[in-house]
């Protein structure tokens, strides 16, 4: 509405409203014209209120009750959206330059692949030639070697999106990025074994558990993202 580009086409099963949904599906379903009037019938008080109630001759009315739904019930509030825009000066640029703005007011097709988590995700190194260095590079190589195998699909049910959220909570990244730098940390042991990986939400820390083997370590992050469907400690 800002950028005047005009409104995509509404499909049916982005209604979450279960009882407009259900029956804008009986008329879209209907085999026959009369069928859908009698489905229109029985839908006459929602497509009312939403002014889409006609004598139907086709069966475009599904369409238009859905288009109406979805553009009735936010218009008030994208007029107030578009008005404080306008303001700053941001309705200008949004005007102007709309595939730029695409990212901060839509939500993002893209999934998630390793090489978005390997570079968001920086180590907190030990000093060089440290024995803790020498654990933390194999570790590393480990944490790249397990998100490659996670984006193939190797260890499912674990998937990149779960990764992120155990880190952060969220399932994509934002489109501004985040307040803080997302970092490693690695969990070696000081008097007490720690298997499993730990998380900062706040900080959007992962701090990776040290062990000597890739199967080890890919046993346990995937047994700590399984076991933890939100986010936290394993």
């Amino acid at each position: 509405m800002v950028a005047g580009r005009p409104n995509h086409p509404v499909k049916l099963n982005e209604i979450h409203n279960t009882e407009l949904h259900d029956r804008l599906e009986k008329i879209q379903n209907a085999a026959t014209v009369e069928e859908a009037r009698l489905a229109i019938f029985d839908a006459s008080e929602s497509l009312s209120i939403l002014g889409a109630l006609r004598h139907i001759k086709d069966l475009d009315l599904v369409l238009e009750a859905a288009q109406d739904y979805f553009e009735g019930r936010v218009k008030v509030g994208l007029e107030q959206l578009a008005e404080g825009l306008e303001t700053f000066g941001l309705a200008e640029a949004i005007r102007k330059h709309p595939s730029e703005f695409e990212g901060l007011f839509l939500k993002s097709s893209k999934s998630l692949v390793a090489k978005d988590l390997i570079s968001l995700f920086q180590p907190n190194f030990s000093p060089r030639g440290s024995n803790r260095r020498r654990e933390e590079n194999r570790v590393l190589c480990f944490w790249r070697d397990w998100l490659i195998n996670v984006e193939g699909g190797q260890c499912i049910p674990v998937t990149l999106e779960k990764v992120l959220i155990f880190a952060s909570g969220l399932d994509r990244l934002p489109p501004l990025g985040f307040q803080v730098p997302p970092s490693l940390e690695f969990l070696h042991a000081t008097g007490c074994r720690r298997p499993l990986p730990e998380a900062n939400t706040c900080s959007v820390c992962i701090r990776l558990p040290i062990h000597p083997t890739y199967e080890d370590f890919e046993h346990w992050m995937n047994s700590a993202i399984i076991q933890a469907p939100t986010f936290g400690l394993a």
